[in-house]
């Protein structure tokens, strides 16, 4: 029984030190670049603009890759400059439209 007594106290000893010895928390050096989340306008396909746009602030982001059903190829100028508006008031950029895919020839 002393024998575990000892053998408990030793260790005990043995990690207080080293918790001791540890490096407090240290945020990593800046390095002058900045990292800019930007979320994927699919992410959003079951939800309308207003919807999507609330919860990239939820998240703190605010870039959206643009799809074609929040903002249809067929837009006008006028939707255009809506849409826009209507990103930039949440504080969100359109960053890139995503594929657009042509289903003939025409397109």
């Amino acid at each position: 029984m002393i024998f575990l007594v000892i053998g408990l106290l030793a260790v005990t000893s043995q990690t207080a030190t080293s918790q001791e010895k540890r490096p407090g928390q240290r945020m990593p050096p800046e390095t002058g670049e900045k990292f800019k989340i930007g979320m994927a306008g699919y992410t959003f396909l079951k939800f309308d603009l207003d919807k999507a746009l609330a919860t990239l602030k939820r998240a703190d982001v605010h870039y959206l890759c643009i799809k074609d059903f929040h903002l249809p190829m067929a837009s006008t100028d006028e939707q255009i400059a809506e849409f826009h508006a209507k990103l930039k008031a949440s504080d969100v950029t359109g960053y890139a439209v995503g594929p657009i895919y042509m289903k003939s020839e025409k397109d």
